[in-house]
Parts: structure tokens; C-alpha cells; sequence
């Protein structure tokens, strides 16, 4: 079977161990993926659809440059200490917004992307416990591989995250236990390293700024974001926090 296009390029480099060279690993797979996907972003932007679209997607829609989260009230919680506080709306989960993106590049059609929406917020309505979230992009590419590297090279050029081989990387398991599992079973965000001052954080949804606020402002470092597989993520977490495989 072919390997996928986004793994061919960076494979060789990951059996340096030594964390001094991951960021330049991580640098390298951002160019490669992004020049892979510069055709896909010169689409014409201004198509109109009907639905879920019914604007241009623009830099603004998407919450990436200036957030705007209903809602989004400051809780200072005492049970996690001192000087920590979360977010205590956490109901926007930027799937609508990735389920634009997805329309307007037309990389999906917009009734199959519909579909998948609606089971995703179905599937996150009531996470309780270690419950572990759905995505929309696990939804759609779950049976094509290839379309979901085209998707990320996309979304890369558009959000300018660096992307992270999450299922090769030797992840350090002690540094997701210092966000709550909201945060990371409930919005599959992966922390995976943490270099100085600096908590490196995987997901698998870019438009989710109200998650990625919450994250920032329950941690005393500055947090940098990367794109990875929704099933990385999905399976690094369940090795962190012992969890039975999906069926």
C-alpha cells in the first residue's frame, strides 16, 4: 500500500531522539506540507452556497485573527490552584467553522459535510468523564486517507500551524495531566512536549479558539499549536490516560 503523501518527506527524520532538533523537524515538515498545499488555497474564495454557507469565508469568520466567543467568561476556579482560571462556556467548538472551510475550499461537498456535523455535535453534546470527542475530519476521512492529507496541507496554509507526526513522536505523558480532560479528551487536544517555557499542543480543529483560549489561560506557559491526525491525537491520548481502543 502507498504511504500517505504527508509521511514519505519526514519519516527519515524521526529517529533523532535528541529534543534540541524536533523544533527544526517540525520546521522542515511545515514547508514541505505547505508548498503541498499552496494549489489547494488558490481556489476562488467568494463562491457563495446555500446552508451552512451563506458568506465568503474570510480570516475574520473564522475567530483565527481576531476571536470572538460568545460568552466566553473568565471563572476563576479554586480547586485548581492559585492564579488559574477556564473558560466556563466552552459550547462553541469551531465545528462550524471548519465545516465552511471545508465547503468554501470545496474539498467536500456541502451535504456530506452537513451530515458529519451533525453526528460530530451530537457525539460532543454531553461528554461526561474520560469521554472522548468526535471530529468532524475523523468523520469525513475516516475511509480516505488521502483526502484528509490534502485537507490538513489546506488548512496549514490557511491557519499557518505547523504540523506535528504525533504517532511517531516520543511524547512526554507528563505534561497533559496539567490541563483538565475537558480540554484534552473533551476537545482532543494533545499536549506532547514541553521545551523551556513553552507546552506544545497538538489538535486536530485550528477554528476551536474558545478550547485553545482555555487551554492558554489554565497554564503558566506560553502554548504553541500544531496540526496532527484526529486518530494521533486520538490514540495518544488514550495511551496517556490508559484508555480502551476505539472500536
Amino acid at each position: 500500500m502507498r504511504r500517505s503523501g504527508l509521511r514519505g518527506s519526514w519519516q527519515k527524520h524521526i529517529s533523532t531522539p535528541a529534543r534540541t532538533h524536533r523544533r527544526f523537524m517540525l520546521g522542515e515538515i511545515e514547508s514541505r506540507l505547505q508548498a503541498s498545499g499552496k494549489a489547494i488555497v488558490d481556489k476562488d474564495q467568494s463562491k457563495q452556497t446555500s446552508g451552512l454557507v451563506s458568506s465568503p469565508f474570510t480570516r475574520s469568520d473564522g475567530s483565527l485573527i481576531s476571536p470572538n466567543v460568545e460568552g466566553a467568561l473568565i471563572d476563576v476556579d479554586p480547586s485548581r490552584g492559585k492564579g488559574f482560571g477556564r473558560i466556563t462556556n466552552l459550547h462553541e467548538r469551531g465545528d462550524d467553522h471548519l465545516a465552511k472551510f471545508l465547503i468554501v475550499q470545496q474539498l467536500f461537498g456541502e451535504e456530506e459535510v452537513n451530515a458529519a456535523l451533525e453526528l460530530v455535535k451530537n457525539a460532543n453534546k454531553d461528554l461526561t468523564g474520560q469521554a472522548m470527542a468526535a471530529s468532524i475530519l475523523e468523520e469525513l476521512c475516516k475511509d480516505k486517507p488521502a483526502q484528509l492529507d490534502t485537507i490538513l496541507s489546506a488548512l496549514i496554509d490557511r491557519t499557518k500551524f505547523a504540523y506535528v507526526p504525533l504517532e511517531y513522536y516520543d511524547t512526554d505523558r507528563q505534561i497533559a495531566p496539567m490541563l483538565p480532560e475537558y480540554l484534552t479528551l473533551g476537545r482532543l487536544f494533545a499536549p506532547f512536549d514541553l521545551v523551556s517555557r513553552t507546552m506544545m499542543v497538538a489538535c486536530c480543529n485550528p477554528f476551536d479558539s474558545a478550547g485553545r483560549d482555555a487551554v492558554q489561560q489554565s497554564v503558566d506557559y506560553t502554548v504553541s499549536w500544531y496540526l496532527a491526525r484526529p486518530l494521533a491525537i486520538v490514540k495518544t491520548l488514550q495511551s496517556i490516560y490508559r484508555l480502551d481502543s476505539r472500536a
